[in-house]
């Protein structure tokens, strides 16, 4: 009888989510309460929470989170979003589960001082101005406002100003002669009206593009529309007020964009986060690189901290470890086989591999490495930091365990291979390498770029298998 494949005994979870986002958010809305609250996002929560207090001047700024690829960026972040705004005592249940009652207090209390508008919003690539900004962000508050039934939107806004002026027959700005005039860029469209109709109904993204393209028209044609500072200020502290709204968050995800595109142009970005604790209007921006890196004039740099308080994301080993464990499943009905697989398994990595291992860290937990076979130890070790230092948005560590199957991933290892005597039974480091060091990974260093070009120098001389293996393994 052929030996089983490993896939047999073991499964990675189908409901696991390699790459949260707000489409998974939608589709699975209970879905955070399976986020595991590891020590460095417990203490992001508290960031959030100490601000909502509004106890003093220097706590209550807004938030910034940066994060490599992989970290849990999105996920924590919708986490935190549903803690500030599910049922009590739903975020309850999840802090106890997780021993987080002391902070639940706190949550608690900051909760009942009023309804708290969470807004989350992805990507920014397309924030080139101040005014696209302004813009993005008046649009995306309205938006949450009317998905949450509130009924007040404030002063107007200038999309509802641009409407009312293209409605406007007898307005100063001709429309229907600019959209004649400039129709290589209203490609889609037949007519001034259909135009019009695009901007009251297309989803919100899209509106904010035909309105950056309406307003650059208009501004060829010397009108001009625009917001201030002071103007949005003044709209965000008027709806919060007549919606009787304790404070709004707003999570900006995938926010690094913004800074590359903008490095002379953040002053808009940084009067509204003055205005932060006046208006009890609190940015929670999301990179995946920190204020050093993304700002290149020290000057702007040191006003912009001095707005934010800025915390990173980051996977302990310990806890890269048991997220990974949690999203495998094992066959109950063959647990006694694959127990017997198992300690076979452990015992050929138990006295080498895994005792140097702990050599370099005595707080990882065995149990964690014994969960993840049939993927050896070293490679479990060494997951986290290769996914850490070059993994991409295609590439993470969570990916490798379960995305799309393809020739080198845990799913594909445990579809392909069973354990034999005398066989090579485990998903061991060259595999990582086979992954992650591809040749269009634009988040490669040169330490790694290195690493290749060595192993492309020397492959030659490698007489089979084993030994490309070794090589991969060494570089």
């Amino acid at each position: 009888m052929p030996a089983r494949l490993y896939k047999d005994y073991i499964k990675v979870d189908p409901n696991f989510i390699p790459v949260f986002s707000r489409n998974s958010d939608k589709v699975y809305p209970d879905k955070w309460q399976s986020f595991y609250p590891h020590e460095n996002f417990k203490n992001i929560l508290t960031s959030v929470v100490e601000t909502l207090e509004k106890g003093s001047a220097t706590k209550d700024n807004s938030l910034w989170m940066s994060g490599t690829y992989g970290t849990g960026k999105t996920y924590a972040s919708f986490t935190v979003k549903h803690i500030l705004e599910d049922p009590i005592e739903t975020v309850q249940t999840y802090c106890e589960a997780n021993n987080m009652q002391n902070l639940f207090a706190r949550i608690k209390g900051i909760r009942s001082k009023g309804e708290i508008l969470v807004v989350h919003r992805s990507a920014s690539a397309n924030i080139n101005s101040q005014n696209k900004l302004f813009n993005a962000i008046v649009e995306s508050v309205k938006e949450t406002l009317q998905i949450k039934g509130f009924k007040n939107f404030g002063n107007e806004s200038l999309m509802e100003k641009v409407l009312s002026t293209l409605k406007n027959p007898n307005s100063a700005f001709n429309f229907s002669g600019a959209f004649n005039k400039y129709k290589a860029r209203f490609t889609d469209y037949s007519s001034p009206q259909s135009v019009i109709r695009d901007l009251e109904e297309l989803e919100l993204e899209e509106r904010l593009e035909l309105l950056d393209i309406i307003i650059s028209v208009a501004e060829d044609e010397s009108y001009t529309w625009s917001l201030s500072p002071d103007e949005v200020i003044n709209w965000l502290e008027d709806v919060r007020i007549k919606n009787n709204i304790y404070a709004i968050v707003f999570i900006w995800d995938e926010f690094t964009e913004y800074f590359k595109n903008n490095q002379n142009n953040i002053t808009g970005l940084q009067e509204i986060a003055m205005a932060s604790s006046r208006i009890s209007f609190y940015f929670f921006l999301i990179t995946h690189s920190d204020s050093n890196q993304l700002i290149a004039d020290s000057k702007q740099r040191k006003i912009i901290e001095g707005r934010f308080k800025q915390d990173q994301i980051k996977l302990g080993e310990n806890a890269a470890f048991k997220l990974m464990g949690q999203a495998l499943r094992h066959e109950p009905d063959l647990s006694d086989e694959w127990k017997r697989t198992s300690d076979d398994l452990w015992n050929g990595v138990m006295r080498g591999t895994v005792k140097h291992i702990k050599d370099k860290d005595v707080s990882i937990n065995t149990e964690d490495f014994v969960k993840l076979l049939p993927m050896h130890p070293y490679a479990v070790y060494l997951l986290k930091f290769i996914a850490q230092d070059i993994g991409s948005d295609q590439r993470t560590m969570f990916q490798f365990l379960s995305g799309d199957i393809e020739r080198t991933n845990f799913t594909w290892f445990i579809n392909n291979f069973s354990f034999e005597y005398g066989k090579y039974n485990y998903l061991t480091v060259d595999y990582l390498w086979d992954y992650f060091l591809q040749d269009n990974n634009v988040d490669l260093d040169s330490s790694f770029a290195n690493a290749m070009s060595h192993y492309n120098n020397f492959e030659g001389m490698c007489q089979t298998e084993s030994q490309k293996r070794i090589l991969k393994v060494t570089l």
